[in-house]
């Protein structure tokens, strides 16, 4: 029973920080613009959920793949690093025609769990 009970709390201790390890951080936008709006929804939203957002802002991807900066980095760059969906942040990448790599730093890793807010422009 002792060695039951050690694998079954070891077994819900793995299990309950896996949400931690792998949380991203909450992205806010820093005012009510537009573009502001579509850099937080670039971080927080599936490929198929940005999309239908910028459409209902009458933006499409490839525009916005290729104009619009978020934090003062290209769209492809901070979706890679911010949002968890692969989909998402391959299809702006593949629509700005950039090379997108993106190397996880420290100070990344302190974000996580944190908000963080977005400028757009």
């Amino acid at each position: 029973m002792n060695k039951f009970s050690t694998l079954t709390a070891a077994a819900t201790l793995a299990l309950a920080s896996m949400p931690m390890a792998h949380a991203a951080p909450q992205v806010i936008a820093a005012d009510q613009r537009t573009e502001s709006q579509l850099c937080a929804a670039s971080a927080n939203l599936s490929l198929f959920q940005f999309s239908q957002y910028a459409k209902q802002k009458g933006y499409n991807l490839k525009s916005l793949a290729r104009q619009l900066s978020c934090n003062q980095l290209p769209l492809a760059v901070f979706a890679k690093r911010y949002n968890a969906h692969e989909s998402l942040s391959g299809k702006i990448a593949k629509l700005s025609r950039e090379e997108v790599q993106t190397q996880v730093a420290s100070q990344q890793l302190l974000v996580l769990n944190q908000s963080l807010t977005v400028y757009g422009s």
